[in-house]
């Protein structure tokens, strides 16, 4: 883990603070260490709210090797009771949700769809949330090890690749860095290639910031909660 001092977003250095520490469960099942002291930051020049501890490519890649396996949910229900095999378990698996997301987006390309012929999701799990009637060609690049849906092909990797269609639907929140992770998708692209990020309408709630010594920011790449410390 390691820690910044400006935005992810734009690079601004006009940061308001506020304690917080790391999600037990991030350090010991991604890090291998004891929780420690981080900040919940907002940027002051684009608002943007991020955490300055950031993970490492090894520590993500520990952290999404089994993501939502056996050893995942062990790890993340003995410091999150809220996460239970319920909710492990619908992650990325909602019928109504994958169906709802893939006429959203073939709605939104609807204009373009003929053109897209070879399609990829980047990090997108199994490939469920590629519309139907988009692409002959369809591909996954995932670093977990989902077992992709039917019609839909894994790659291990994506270099020297090109395709029509590029989609990032909630990745980018999960990245260290997220500029230099757009700036190296560039070679993914041919002439005409269309790009989709998708992220979540949301980010970590100040309602209940801390105004007192001893309270402080839960933090996670993955959920953030406000807990009252006691001395």
């Amino acid at each position: 883990m390691y820690f910044i001092n400006s935005c992810p977003c734009c690079a601004s250095t006009r940061l308001q603070k506020w304690p917080a520490i790391v999600a037990p469960f991030i350090a010991r099942y991604a890090c291998g260490t004891e929780p420690q002291a981080c900040s919940l930051c907002e940027c002051l020049s684009c608002t943007f709210r991020f955490f300055d501890s950031r993970l490492t490519d090894q520590e993500i890649g520990t952290l999404y090797a089994g993501y939502r396996g056996p050893g995942y949910f062990n790890a993340r229900h003995r410091y999150e009771f809220w996460y239970s095999a319920t909710v492990n378990g619908a992650i990325g698996n909602d019928p109504a949700e994958i169906e709802s997301r893939k006429l959203n987006l073939a709605k939104l390309l609807s204009g373009r769809s003929e053109s897209i012929v070879s399609v990829l999701d980047y990090g997108g799990d199994r490939g469920q949330f590629i519309p139907d009637q988009l692409g002959s060609m369809r591909y996954v690049f995932e670093i977990s090890d989902a077992t992709t849906v039917p019609g839909v092909t894994r790659l291990e990797s994506v270099e020297r690749k090109q395709f029509d269609l590029v989609m990032l639907a909630h990745v980018l929140e999960h990245c260290s860095e997220p500029v230099k992770f757009v700036q190296e998708l560039k070679p993914l692209a041919n002439d005409h290639t269309i790009y989709y990020f998708e992220v979540p309408f949301e980010r970590p709630s100040l309602r209940f910031a801390p105004r007192g010594p001893f309270e402080s920011v839960r933090c996670s790449p993955l959920s953030t909660s406000i807990r009252r410390s006691v001395a």
